[in-house]
C-alpha cells in the first residue's frame, strides 16, 4: 500500500505484480491485506462518492464536527463520520449493508486486480476498528511513521440527549477491558460512535455485523475478479459468515494460555458455521519462546486455517528462527499436506451440508460425559482425533479416547498401533508429532505431500483404513479441479467401503457424483486391526486375478496390511474393487508372539512405516492396564504376584 491506503501500490513495491506472477508460475498464491477504512481525499473514495456508495454517517447534520469535515472537499457537505486508522489523514467507513457500496467495493477490487494479480483478500480492522476514539490528548502512531501529522480523533456524544447509545445504562464487559488507568472507556472506545447510522440501522445495533457484510462484498469482488472460488479471511465475523469468508481468532498473545484457548476457539467457530478458522501461530503480541512456538506449530497445523503471524517489533517467530522449530514445523506440515484430500473433503461437505471440519468430540460421542467435558482435544471430521501438547515442559499427553470407538495411531513412531480407549497417557516428545489417531470404522484418503497443493494433487491416491469391531470401514473423497466455483456438475464424489469376513476382504469404490475428472490411481492401502492372515496371491482387481505378493506385506504383530502397488486401481471411470481371501485368524500368545489358530507361527513382515509403539494406556491416573508392561526383570514371580495383589486391592 501507499501509506496504508487500500487499492494503492507503494512506490517501493512496484515489482509486486511481477513477484506474484512468479509465484503463480510455481503454483503458489498471494493473499493481500485490506482495511475497510478509506482515506477521504483518495481516488478510491472519490469514485465511491461519484458512484453513490454509502458510508457510516452521523444521524443528524448538527452532530457533524465541522472543524474536521471542512478539511476535505469531498465530505464537507455530508454527514459521513470521519475517523483515524493507519492512513495519515482522516478516513470514512464504507456502509456494506448498502447495495451501491458493495458494487463500488467490487469495482475497486476489479480495478486493483488488473494491476496486481492477487489470489485472495485478508480483510482486517473490520469490527470496525477506529484508533483514538474519545482520546483528546493522544494521537495513535502509525507503524514506521512516528512523525505523522496530528489529526483530530473521533469524539462521540458522551453526555446530553445524544449519549444514550454511547453511554447506555448497562455497559458491556468490553468497557472495562479497555479502561486505561484512570481513563474512562466507553462502548465506542477503539471503534465508531454507537450513534452512527448505516442503511440498515444504527451502529449500536449493527456493529457486530460489520465484518459479515464486508465479507459478502469482498467475496463478490473476488469472484468477479478471478472467476474462481475466492479466498477471503476476515477478523470480524458473525455466525454463518463462513459461507463468505474464513476467520482468524484475532490479536492473541504469545502465551501458553492463548495456545490453550485457541483449541476452544476453533471448535466454537465451527459451531458458528465458520469452518475455515485458526489462531495466529506462536502468538501475535509479545515475544514467543522456542518451546511455545514449536508446540504451537504442532497444534496450528491442525487448524483448518493455518498461519504464523506476529506484530511489528516482536522477536522473529518464523520456523527457521530455531532449528528445532523448523524441524517440527516441517514434520507436522508434511503430515497436514499428506492428509489434505481428507481435509478438503471435509470442507466440501461443510460447504454443501453445514457440517463441521474441526469439531468437538461430543459431536461424535454425545452420550460420553468425558468427551463433553474435554476442551483440550478435537477432531477432524468423524475419523481423526488430535490431542495436542498444551502445557510447558510436557512430553506426554494425558488424553481421553472415547470408549465407543477403537483408535489407532497415525504417527510414524507408533503407526497403526491400537490405543485406549479411555484415559490414556500418550508419549509426545518435542521432536515427534502430537498424538493423532484414526477412529475404527473409517477410511481416510491421502496423498504423498509436495511443496504445493497443486503438486501434491498429482501424486497417487492412498487409503489408510481402520476397521471397527465388525471388521468394517467406510469413507469418502471429494475431487474437483481445486479452484472452480461449486456447481451441480463440477465435481466427483467417491465412496470407499471395506468389509472383512473370516474368509475374505472386499474393498469397493463407487462414484456417487462424477464430473469426468481424471483422478490419480489408487496405489497404497494400509489397513489397521487386520487379525487374519491375508492370501495376497488370491487377489482380484476389477474382476481380474492380480497377485499382490510382490507389493504387499502383513505385519502379524501389529495386525497391519500394507499394499503399495503401482497403478493398482484406476477409480476415475466408475470406481472399482479389490478383494482377496483370508487364512486363519491371528492369535497373540502370552509372550506377545503372533500365532494362527492352526499353526504355531505365521509369515510376518514388518513395514518400515510401522515402528514400535510408544502408546501407554491407563484407565485412571496411577493405575495400569492392558498394554503396559510392569518391570520385566523383577527378582521372582512371588514378588511380582505380591505387587499385583497390592495394586488390585488399591484399585478396588
Amino acid at each position: 500500500m501507499e501509506l496504508y491506503q487500500d487499492f494503492t501500490l507503494g512506490q517501493n513495491w512496484t515489482e509486486l505484480p511481477n513477484y506474484i506472477d512468479e509465484l503463480h508460475k510455481q503454483s503458489m498464491h498471494a493473499i493481500l491485506i485490506f482495511d475497510p477504512a478509506i482515506q477521504v481525499d483518495s481516488e478510491s473514495f472519490e469514485r465511491g462518492i461519484n458512484g453513490s456508495a454509502k458510508f457510516v454517517e452521523w444521524e443528524r447534520i448538527d452532530q457533524v464536527p465541522r472543524a474536521i469535515q471542512d478539511l476535505y472537499p469531498l465530505v464537507n457537505n455530508t454527514k459521513i463520520m470521519l475517523g483515524t486508522v493507519w492512513p495519515l489523514k482522516h478516513v470514512a467507513f464504507p456502509d456494506f449493508t448498502a447495495p451501491q457500496t458493495r458494487e463500488w467495493w467490487k469495482n475497486e477490487i476489479l480495478r486493483f486486480h488488473e494491476k496486481v494479480g492477487f489470489d485472495g483478500m485478508w480483510i482486517d480492522m473490520n469490527e470496525p476498528t477506529n484508533i483514538g476514539t474519545n482520546e483528546n490528548d493522544t494521537q495513535p502512531i502509525t507503524p514506521n511513521h512516528s512523525n505523522r501529522p496530528y489529526i483530530s480523533p473521533l469524539m462521540c456524544p458522551l453526555n446530553g440527549s445524544d449519549s444514550k447509545y454511547d453511554m447506555p445504562p448497562y455497559e458491556t464487559y468490553n468497557v472495562f477491558v479497555y479502561e486505561n488507568g484512570s481513563e474512562k472507556s466507553y462502548l465506542s472506545s477503539k471503534t465508531l460512535c454507537m450513534v452512527g447510522m448505516t442503511a440498515e440501522g444504527r451502529i449500536y445495533d449493527m456493529k457486530s455485523l460489520y465484518g459479515y457484510f464486508e465479507s459478502i462484498a469482498t467475496r463478490a469482488g473476488m469472484e468477479a475478479a478471478t472467476s474462481k472460488r475466492p479466498a477471503v479471511i476476515t477478523r470480524s465475523s458473525f455466525p454463518s459468515g463462513g459461507h463468505y469468508a474464513g476467520h482468524w481468532l484475532g490479536d492473541n498473545l504469545a502465551a501458553w494460555g492463548d495456545l490453550q484457548v485457541s483449541v476452544v476457539g476453533i471448535q466454537e467457530f465451527s459451531i458458528f458455521a465458520i469452518p475455515y478458522v485458526g489462531a495466529d501461530i506462536c502468538g501475535f503480541r509479545g515475544n514467543t519462546t522456542e518451546e511455545l512456538c514449536l508446540r504451537w506449530h504442532q497444534l496450528g497445523a491442525f487448524y483448518s486455517f493455518s498461519r504464523n503471524h506476529n506484530d511489528i517489533g516482536q522477536v522473529r517467530q518464523d520456523p527457521a528462527a530455531w532449528p528445532s522449530v523448523a524441524a517440527a514445523a516441517r514434520q507436522v506440515y508434511l503430515f497436514r499436506y499428506r492428509y489434505l484430500p481428507y481435509l478438503y473433503t471435509l470442507h466440501y461437505l461443510a460447504a454443501i451440508s453445514g457440517s463441521t471440519v474441526v469439531r468437538p468430540m461430543f459431536f461424535e460421542f454425545p452420550n460420553d460425559d468425558a468427551a463433553r467435558e474435554n476442551n483440550e482435544q478435537f477432531m477432524w471430521g468423524d475419523a481423526m482425533l488430535i490431542a495436542p501438547v498444551l502445557q510447558e515442559q510436557r512430553e506426554v499427553v494425558y488424553a481421553y479416547l472415547p470408549r465407543e470407538a477403537t483408535w489407532y495411531s497415525l504417527r510414524d513412531i507408533d503407526y497403526g498401533v491400537k490405543a485406549g480407549p479411555g484415559s490414556t497417557l500418550l508419549n509426545a516428545p518435542l521432536n515427534q508429532l502430537p498424538p493423532v489417531l484414526i477412529r475404527g470404522g473409517h477410511i481416510i484418503p491421502r496423498q504423498a505431500p509436495e511443496v504445493t497443493t497443486i503438486a501434491s494433487r498429482k501424486n497417487p491416491l492412498e487409503l489408510v483404513i481402520a476397521v471397527n469391531e465388525n471388521y468394517e470401514a467406510s469413507g469418502s473423497l471429494f475431487w474437483d479441479d481445486g479452484e472452480s466455483p461449486i456447481t451441480p456438475h463440477c465435481c466427483s464424489m467417491y465412496k470407499f467401503d471395506l468389509r472383512i469376513s473370516s474368509s475374505s476382504a472386499v474393498l469397493n469404490v463407487t462414484v456417487t457424483d462424477s464430473a469426468g475428472l481424471k483422478v490419480p490411481s489408487l496405489n497404497v492401502i494400509d489397513i489397521f486391526g487386520y487379525d487374519r492372515v491375508p492370501n495376497f496371491d488370491s487377489a482380484v482387481v476389477n474382476g481380474v486375478s492380480y497377485s499382490l505378493s510382490r507389493c504387499a506385506s502383513y505385519d502379524a504383530t501389529k495386525q497391519i496390511v500394507s499394499i503399495n502397488c503401482s497403478n493398482l486401481l484406476d477409480i476415475s471411470n466408475g470406481g472399482g474393487s479389490i478383494s482377496w481371501s483370508n487364512g486363519p485368524p491371528v492369535i497373540t500368545t502370552p509372550t506377545g508372539e503372533p500365532q494362527t489358530a492352526t499353526t504355531s507361527s505365521v509369515r510376518q513382515t514388518t513395514s518400515s512405516t510401522a515402528p514400535q509403539t510408544s502408546v501407554t494406556t491407563q484407565e485412571t491416573p496411577g493405575t495400569t492396564s492392558g498394554g503396559m508392561k510392569i518391570a520385566s526383570n523383577l527378582l521372582s514371580a512371588f514378588l511380582l504376584n505380591c505387587i499385583a495383589a497390592v495394586l488390585l486391592n488399591y484399585i478396588i
